[in-house]
């Protein structure tokens, strides 16, 4: 669900930036309506990135509540602080890391693509995590 929200967003933002680019073709009068859509799509597609991107904020709030089960690594009950708390730091750290490379690439290959390729990496990442043991 997740991938399918962040290629709707990335959509619409490449888009609206082919058109500030003068690449695509300027509206008619008569497609005010269009326009007003564009607008639309473009607020819920940040909207819907912005809940996507968040769930790395949520953790926080998550693991409060996650069963002491899957707190740490070996699904047992053990002593000391649990394992899931270093998902935070190394979340933030791997996306520090990743910025960079995201902004070359989508130099390089285009936003389009590199939004599209993003949303496959993350549904065959979800998928392949459902047969995780």
């Amino acid at each position: 669900m997740r991938a399918i929200l962040f290629l709707l967003f990335a959509m619409c933002h490449a888009r609206l930036s082919l058109r500030r680019k003068g690449i695509a073709t300027k509206p008619k009068k008569s497609t005010v309506v269009k326009e007003n859509l564009d607008g639309i799509l473009a607020v819920g597609g940040g909207t819907l990135c912005h809940m996507v991107l968040g769930t790395m904020y949520c953790w926080g709030n998550f693991i409060a509540y996650a069963p002491p089960e899957l707190q740490y690594y070996s699904g047992k009950l053990e002593s000391g602080q649990p394992d899931a708390l270093a998902i935070i730091p190394m979340t933030i750290i791997f996306q520090m890391l990743a910025m960079p490379m995201g902004a070359q690439a989508s130099k390089m290959f285009g936003t389009r693509t590199i939004a599209i390729f993003s949303g496959l990496l993350i549904s065959i990442a979800v998928y392949a995590s459902s047969y995780a043991k």
